[in-house]
């Protein structure tokens, strides 16, 4: 099986540390370079502004995701249940009773327990004493549920942000393919003399998503230009051009190639891909099928490999490649 010579040609990158950051989407990223360009002078104001309260009104959306991320990695480390929780988690679940709040520092915290006398809310203690979050503790009234609750406790003048006190876990996918243990880059705990953790921090990113789509639905499909590939690969699931007929010399889907059902061989200038050891050992490093019991695991378990034969020869075979 080809896929063995990615895990011994580069042995030499096996100390390289890689730099490593907050397991987060997106959105969360561009509070964070938010909350960074926005930092706070040593007087506690905003570069360029001279009214604190401005400043906590202005950005409090992005200080309170900081303070979630915070709690997140805080949580991540530690046990993903807490003492005297033994049931099984589940994602989005929170502990009941409970709410985190970033109170108004100008708006009275008192009116808000009065307010919700009925509910008997109250706090429990201050968690961000920079950010004002609080933890506080309620008692659902029997006409509401917690959801109505919530909704009314952050439409409250003295409530800035508000939501329940959720559980955490652990995030960690590991692959069950037969020799991941090998795949330092992937996961290094060590095993092979390098240094621990210098590695890509895969596990962590299979627990949000392993590749096989985008966010609209579409499937991912990655080409790769190489000397050929072994198509029948049984830890390797290559695109299939579905809107092309098999040998029948016509170019269905117009698109400029005949017969281009498993990809494209610029050498010969046709459909049929040529088998090469390189091409397939690259295709198991972004691709290879994961837990599936077999081989090894792929940076991106799910997405389809376009097979592009042409990587040598001439510039021109390249270029057509």
């Amino acid at each position: 099986m080809y896929w063995i010579d990615c895990l011994t040609e580069s042995t030499h990158y096996k100390n390289k540390p890689t730099a490593q950051g907050p397991e987060c989407g997106p959105s969360l990223m561009e509070e964070s370079v938010m909350i960074s360009a926005q930092r706070p002078t040593g007087d506690g104001n905003r570069r360029g502004s001279s009214a604190p309260s401005r400043w906590i009104s202005n950005n409090r959306i992005g200080l309170f995701v900081a303070f979630v991320m915070l709690s997140l990695i805080v949580g991540l480390m530690a046990n993903a249940t807490a003492q005297g929780d033994d049931a099984e988690f589940v994602p989005g679940s929170y502990r009941e009773g409970e709410l985190l709040l970033q109170l108004d520092p100008t708006e009275s915290s008192a009116k808000l327990a009065e307010d919700f006398a009925d509910a008997d809310l109250r706090p429990v203690k201050q968690i961000s004493r920079r950010m004002n979050i609080w933890l506080y503790e309620y008692r659902p009234p029997t006409a509401k549920s917690d959801e109505t609750l919530l909704e009314q406790v952050r439409s409250h003048p003295s409530v800035l942000l508000g939501q329940f006190n959720h559980y955490v876990q652990q995030r960690v996918t590991i692959p069950n393919d037969t020799r991941f243990s090998e795949q330092w880059a992937l996961n290094n705990t060590g095993q092979t003399g390098g240094t621990p953790d210098a590695d890509i921090d895969a596990p962590e990113a299979w627990d949000l998503i392993t590749g096989d789509s985008t966010v609209a639905g579409d499937q991912i499909v990655v080409a790769i230009i190489d000397g050929g590939f072994q198509m029948t690969h049984p830890d390797i699931s290559y695109f299939v051009n579905t809107l092309e007929i098999p040998g029948n010399g016509i170019d269905d889907d117009l698109n400029g190639y005949i017969d281009d059902v498993n990809g494209w061989d610029a050498y010969a200038d046709d459909g049929t891909i040529p088998s090469n050891t390189h091409g397939t050992h690259v295709a198991g490093i972004a691709a290879a099928i994961g837990n599936n019991a077999l081989g090894i695991a792929g940076v991106s378990w799910g997405v389809k490999i376009l097979a592009v034969a042409g990587s040598s020869s001439a510039e021109a075979t390249v270029v057509n490649a």
